[in-house]
C-alpha cells in the first residue's frame, strides 16, 4: 500500500547502512522513489550504481512502466544525450514509450 512506502523506504536504507554497496538494496530503493514520483531522488540514487546513461535508462522505464510517460520520455532522451551511440536499451524504451503516447 501507500502508506507503506516510508517504511518500506526506511527498510533499504537501514540495509544499506549494514552494506553501502549491496547494489539490489539501492536500486529497489530507487524504484521507491519512482513510485513516489521522485525522479531526481531515483536518479540519485541510481548514480550511486552506475553510470549516467544507465540511471536515465533505467530511471525512464521504471516511469514509463508507472504510467509517468511524458516524464518517462523525457528521462529516455536524456539517457541517449548521455550516451548516443552505446545506449541501444534506451531507444529501445523511447520507442516503446512514443507508441504508448
Amino acid at each position: 500500500s501507500v502508506h507503506a512506502w516510508p517504511e518500506i523506504i526506511a527498510l533499504f536504507s537501514r540495509a544499506l547502512e549494514l552494506d553501502p554497496a549491496h547494489k539490489p538494496s539501492r536500486k529497489n530503493l530507487a524504484l521507491v522513489y519512482v513510485h513516489q514520483q521522485q525522479f531526481q531522488r531515483a536518479l540519485d540514487t541510481f548514480l550511486e550504481v552506475g553510470d549516467a546513461a544507465n540511471a536515465f535508462t533505467q530511471v525512464g522505464y521504471l516511469a514509463y512502466k508507472t504510467g509517468q510517460v511524458e516524464k518517462a520520455e523525457e528521462l529516455l532522451l536524456e539517457a541517449i544525450r548521455s550516451s548516443p551511440t552505446y545506449n541501444k536499451l534506451a531507444h529501445s524504451y523511447l520507442a516503446a514509450v512514443r507508441q504508448a503516447s
